[in-house]
């Protein structure tokens, strides 16, 4: 997988530039796109190219919390999905858990939204084995682009 495709689906301007920071310093040669409101999410998720990552805040000024999330996951591919919420409310941890999505909230400290995000990137390179170039695995051609801190994080994470 070259380029994934991750979609970043968050309102305010500086949060989703340090989202996209933080995504391209885990994985330089991933392709961020923006959603600022649910409406614009959907139509970038229709598009017939897949999505990698999907990074969701659950309120957005056309959408709030479990709609959010109930819209988006309706939509989403194949690929992993990470809500990044203020919001803390059982129901929507629980939807993500019964939906095989990670919950991280926006008031944890950095370096919690790093391991979710490298576990699920960890994902999104295991997932797509048809997408080997020359004999290697995503998974490796990942590994390359990775510091050694962020290879040593990654380590720690279970195995799918």
């Amino acid at each position: 997988m070259p380029h994934p495709r991750i979609l970043i689906i968050e309102d305010h301007p500086l949060m989703a530039d340090a989202i996209a920071v933080s995504v391209q310093s885990c994985l330089p040669q991933a392709h961020c796109c923006f959603a600022n409101s649910l409406a614009t999410a959907l139509t970038q998720l229709a598009s017939p190219q897949p999505w990698a990552l999907v990074l969701v805040d659950l309120n957005l000024p056309d959408s709030l919390g479990l709609d959010t999330f109930n819209a988006v996951c309706q939509l989403r591919s194949q690929g992993a999905m990470l809500v990044l919420s203020a919001l803390q409310d059982n129901a929507i941890e629980q939807a993500c858990l019964a939906n095989s999505v990670m919950f991280v909230n926006k008031a944890l400290p950095s370096h919690v939204f790093i391991a979710a995000l490298l576990t699920a990137l960890h994902q999104v390179l295991l997932v797509k084995p048809e997408s080997t170039l020359a004999g290697e695995t995503p998974l490796r051609n990942g590994l390359q682009t990775l510091s050694s801190q962020q290879r040593l994080v990654l380590a720690q994470l279970p195995r799918a």
